[in-house]
């Protein structure tokens, strides 16, 4: 292999490493989007499951105060 070769393979590997991490920094890019919306579905989801154990909790205190009415009738 001779200088301008090895010059040749040189660039050829410096374009390929450069197409692969442009390649690497678009799937990054997907993947810290896809982040995202879950990070956001999570904290919704958070949000949801709060208000339904406060909703769990006041059917529980209505069920208890009309059990106790039961019992004083």
């Amino acid at each position: 292999m001779d200088f301008e070769q090895r010059a040749e393979f040189i660039l050829q590997s410096i374009e390929s490493h450069d197409r692969q991490l442009g390649e690497l920094t678009d799937r990054m890019s997907t993947l810290t989007a896809n982040v995202e919306k879950l990070v956001v579905m999570s904290n919704r989801d958070a949000i949801d499951i709060a208000a339904l154990a406060r909703i769990a909790e006041a059917h529980q205190r209505r069920l208890e105060r009309l059990e106790e009415d039961r019992r004083e009738h």
